[in-house]
């Protein structure tokens, strides 16, 4: 996608890059007008991602480099590659099946999940239950080429895991982005 396209929920999405990197855009309104924005880039190479959130003359940065697969990777398989087999059909998987709304939802939310779940005494067994009742089902599913059933089960998942781990810090944040409007 070479222009913002307007989704049905009113949201601007941009997405573009290149083999071993993306840039994903958010707006709220128009670009070409006034808006806020979330700007994501990936790094593939070395499995990083960098948020810009934008809420109008206030930046902030948030280095996330572990979303919910790669953290999840991380936690249950130590030592592990970018490019092992669970991500690389994940990823094929986003790009070719995944719709705009809902990459972009999670991109958003994503690494309030993994940080909240870092926060819990627990995390290895929560990242263990991710990694057998999600990521290896959906690999599995997407190997068989079962993709609706595999889409489902990742996006229900990860609405799951944002209520559970993340939702009071999603609704401050919206608290924070309508005070500044207020103000």
């Amino acid at each position: 996608m070479s222009e913002s396209q307007k989704t049905d929920g009113g949201i601007w999405v941009n997405i573009g890059g290149k083999k071993d990197k993306a840039h994903i855009n958010i707006y709220d309104n128009d670009p070409r007008g006034e808006h806020e924005s979330i700007h994501i880039n990936l790094d593939y190479n070395d499995g990083t991602a960098q948020i810009v959130e934008t809420n109008g003359e206030e930046k902030e940065v948030t280095d996330c480099s572990c979303f919910i697969t790669t953290a999840t990777m991380r936690h249950t398989k130590g030592l592990f590659y970018d490019n092992c087999e669970e991500l690389e059909i994940l990823r094929w998987f986003r790009d070719n099946f995944g719709r705009i709304e809902d990459v972009a939802h999670y991109y958003k939310t994503a690494p309030y999940i993994v940080e909240a779940i870092n926060n819990e005494p627990n995390c290895n067994q929560i990242y263990e239950e991710i990694y057998e009742k999600v990521i290896l089902v959906c690999v599995k599913l997407i190997q068989k080429g079962d993709y609706k059933t595999a889409y489902n089960l990742y996006a229900n998942s990860t609405l799951t895991l944002e209520e559970r781990f993340a939702r009071n810090e999603l609704n401050q944040r919206l608290i924070n982005i309508l005070k500044l409007r207020l103000n």
